[in-house]
């Protein structure tokens, strides 16, 4: 049997359940082939201008992002980018990426995961810039959308 994407970054896998992983830095590249899939197929909706595929897998490398990856038995279905914004009186997790199919089945598994892992970074609260339909998914994890969220670029971007 070969080892999957998952079980590299350290998952133990329940082929009939959802499983979530945590992918440690070294072992991006080794997962980013599938990840730039989604993020093509499901480009980010929060903030689709500030950065390009070749800069999310750099500040991932570079330890600035973290990436989690999820799916039914081994397959890498939903991914979470995140990173770590410290504010004057809060220390947040901000979940800068949510994308791919089965959100709703791996939110369910990662939620929890991933609100422990912030915790033990010294997190606060968690924040996440998502569409409207991942915003009323979360309702049920007691996510509460607290704006509206706006852009409009002023000069022209390069992919």
């Amino acid at each position: 049997m070969s080892t999957t994407a998952l079980q590299l970054v350290g998952a133990s896998l329940d082929e009939e359940a959802i499983n979530v992983a945590l992918v440690p830095r070294h072992l991006v590249l080794s997962v980013w082939p599938r990840v730039e899939e989604i993020l093509i197929s499901n480009p980010p909706s929060g903030s689709p201008l500030f950065a390009t595929p070749p800069q999310i897998v750099q500040a991932l490398l570079d330890g600035k992002n973290s990436l989690w990856i999820g799916g039914e038995g081994s397959a890498i279905d939903a991914i979470h980018i995140c990173s770590i914004v410290q504010y004057p009186a809060a220390k947040t997790l901000m979940v800068n990426y949510v994308g791919g199919k089965n959100l709703r089945g791996v939110m369910a598994v990662a939620g929890p995961m991933v609100e422990d892992w912030a915790l033990k970074q010294g997190c606060t609260h968690i924040e996440l810039v998502a569409p409207r339909a991942v915003m009323r998914i979360l309702r049920r994890w007691g996510y509460l959308p607290i704006a509206e969220y706006a852009c409009k670029p002023l000069v022209t971007f390069q992919s």
